[in-house]
């Protein structure tokens, strides 16, 4: 074998070789890339779209050092481009990772949007860039690479349109880098979002966002602010099942430097933070809230006291009777509702009343019996949801 090899060099060698007339020269990415844009058409849309296709391929997997951009192209066929991959993805032979070739090759080479100057060197911020027409489209996917290539967030540009600004989008999208830069360089932390005008704060809160929610605390967020709904923070966090007490210590920990939170705020219908936690049966929410002194007597437009929102029978009263006596606090538990009802009578029933419970309540400071006003043999009993007889 090596013989051959030998021979066959040798007659190479003897020939009148010439390494060109032998040899095609291999182009490499670079030079595919020049020929592309020299032979390309950027007139419509279509022609964009044509040459995003042709170069996928180029730069897709593209090895060794990345070409400078601004060498090659200008900076209107760059956006061009970055705006034309929003409709990439609406032709059927798509590719869903192929139309983010083009956007990532240009983070990948540093290439960074400069904005166009005004007369007086000022840059001009009412500008329709990619970020907003990927918004307009609702593709949200590509928005957070476009932010890393239109990343003077020093400047925020106006859609020309819409209206709608740079920051709002990330704050629509939930895009916690470019939300943490924006507010590094002023922008209120209390911004509302434009589709709904629902606060950023809540509908992180609402979004399980935590390391949103706790970028803009630090940032001075209001916590006591009320949304569209009527509802502050910690209402919203009380208001679903999910019982997250880590949510509310950290609003309650990072809001006391700017805003101190107000544990007992109401809403418009006069529920407080604890009225919801023991209405949706939060038994970790309701010990916290009691704990930096949420007020268990509240009433609310109804007439009712947190006691009267438990929504699990008797388990969740029993809670906050006891974390209120540990507490030395005064629970009325003789508190009349709206329809002049005892709390210890809404709801008797003998399997419901379990002895340790009744023998609990007997136990809290209220030494004045309770009678029911309609029956002698109402009993008095943990808060359930039984119907009484007539």
């Amino acid at each position: 074998m090596f013989g051959q090899i030998r021979f066959i060099c040798d007659d190479i060698m003897d020939s009148d070789f010439e390494p060109n007339d032998r040899f095609v020269h291999v182009p490499t990415k670079l030079d595919q890339l020049k020929n592309l844009l020299e032979g390309s058409r950027w007139g419509g849309t279509m022609d964009r779209h044509v040459v995003l296709r042709q170069l996928n391929p180029v730069l897709n997997k593209w090895q060794g050092q990345l070409p400078n951009l601004r060498d090659m192209f200008s900076p209107e066929q760059i956006e061009h481009l970055l705006s034309e991959t929003r409709n990439y993805h609406c032709m059927e032979d798509r590719d869903s990772n192929e139309r983010k070739v083009f956007i990532n090759f240009v983070i990948r080479s540093g290439y960074k949007d400069q904005p166009d100057l005004d007369k007086n060197g000022r840059p001009i911020l009412v500008r329709t860039t990619p970020i907003h027409l990927a918004a307009r489209d609702g593709d949200y996917d590509i928005i957070p690479d476009l932010f890393k290539i239109y990343s003077s967030f020093d400047l925020n540009y106006i859609d020309e349109y819409t209206g709608i600004t740079h920051s709002e989008i990330a704050c629509m999208i939930l895009c916690k880098n470019a939300i943490e830069k924006f507010l590094d360089f002023g922008h209120d932390p209390n911004i509302t979002l434009p589709m709904n005008g629902e606060l950023l704060l809540h509908v992180a809160l609402k979004k399980k966002e935590r390391e949103i929610v706790e970028i803009l605390l630090k940032k001075g967020a209001n916590p006591n602010l009320a949304g569209k709904s009527g509802y502050r923070a910690l209402h919203i966090i009380c208001q679903d099942n999910s019982d997250d007490d880590h949510s509310a210590k950290m609003l309650f920990e990072l809001s006391q430097k700017y805003h101190p939170l107000l544990v007992d705020a109401q809403d418009e219908l006069g529920h407080s933070a604890l009225h919801l936690a023991l209405c949706y049966g939060n038994n970790k929410l309701v010990e916290f809230l009691l704990k930096i002194g949420a007020d268990s007597s509240l009433v609310n437009k109804n007439g009712l006291t947190p006691r009267h929102s438990t929504s699990g029978g008797h388990h969740e009263l029993m809670k906050v009777l006891r974390t209120t006596n540990e507490l030395h606090q005064s629970v009325q538990i003789d508190a009349r509702d709206a329809k002049s009802q005892k709390q210890l009578q809404k709801g008797l029933n003998y399997e419901n009343c379990k002895k340790k419970g009744i023998t609990y309540v007997s136990n809290c400071n209220n030494k004045r019996p309770l009678r029911a006003k309609r029956a002698p043999e109402r009993l008095h009993y943990i808060a359930g949801y039984i119907q009484l007889p007539r």
